[in-house]
């Protein structure tokens, strides 16, 4: 799978960046997403759960993907770990 990060690679990277600006790792973590409305303005979405997941072929998805939750099937797709998130809050 290309253009998403690994397990490894992202833990490095959060590693780097808790060095290089000298965070305690109490910081939240938050996705960035711009889905094109209100003048591109980068919604901030919380993360509030990680899932082990398998994606399936989907002619359903604008990226041909689906998540498929059910690991015990033996559902073809590649095993993943899946982001939820939710509504950012203060």
């Amino acid at each position: 799978m290309e253009n998403t990060l690994t397990i490894d690679q992202l833990i490095q990277s959060l590693q780097a960046i808790k060095i290089a600006r000298n965070l305690s790792g109490k910081e939240p973590v938050i996705v960035g997403s711009n889905y094109g409305d209100r003048n591109g303005t980068i919604q901030a979405i919380a993360l509030n759960e990680l899932e082990t997941v398998k994606l399936i072929d989907s002619c359903y998805s604008d990226s041909g993907l689906a998540v498929y939750q059910d690991l015990e099937e033996p559902e073809q797709g590649e095993e993943v770990i899946m982001l939820n998130y939710d509504l950012v809050s203060f």
